[in-house]
């Protein structure tokens, strides 16, 4: 029979990190996809902020826009496992990590302090700077063009670009080499502060 997760119960304040260690199949995307609200749980119960967090099923279905899902969601970052994957392979790298941005644009455009595209574009330098990929370089490759820690270095600087007050990244690493681990790792420790 499988069993993917049981008894899983631990606290996270904020600065602090937790790393899910196991072999494959183990139960760690789903756990992940659980936290996020992306996965129903048969029992038990995810908090958030002091708050039980509803499935996205849930969310939409009772359409609780200030429910400690939207809550969450809105200041979560994810970076999936596979990231050509999560990458449209129709957009330059520079579209895909500005995305979260563009969203958050539209969805404050009654806001007279939205964000204009200029200053899109500069986070967007920053945040592929500070995953090792020169945006004079890379901004303008599609996801064909990029080998697999290329393709993860995006997944994470989309991840970083909205400053996310929870990071969540499922094997983040496997395919970055040793020599980027450390600055991915640095950019990382950028939002514990």
């Amino acid at each position: 029979s499988v069993e993917a997760l049981k008894g899983v119960d631990f606290n996270l304040r904020v600065g602090e990190s937790l790393a899910l260690i196991g072999g494959s199949g183990s139960g760690k995307t789903t756990l992940i996809r659980s936290l996020l609200g992306l996965q129903e749980i048969s029992e038990g119960r995810i908090e958030y902020c002091g708050k039980v967090v509803e499935t996205v099923k849930n969310a939409k279905k009772l359409s609780l826009k200030d429910s400690a899902y939207v809550n969450m969601r809105r200041q979560c970052s994810l970076v999936f496992q596979h990231p050509f994957a999560a990458l449209d392979p129709r957009w330059t790298v520079r579209k895909s990590v500005s995305e979260p941005l563009e969203i958050w644009r539209k969805n404050m455009s009654s806001d007279s302090n939205t964000v204009d595209s200029h200053v899109i574009d500069s986070k967007v330098d920053d945040v592929l700077n500070s995953v090792g990929l020169n945006p004079n370089v890379f901004s303008k490759r599609y996801p064909c063009e990029l080998s697999g820690g290329q393709a993860q270095c995006v997944a994470i600087a989309r991840a970083l670009i909205n400053n996310p007050r929870v990071l969540v990244a499922d094997e983040p690493m496997s395919a970055i080499d040793v020599a980027e681990r450390t600055r991915i790792l640095d950019a990382f420790n950028v939002i514990r502060a």
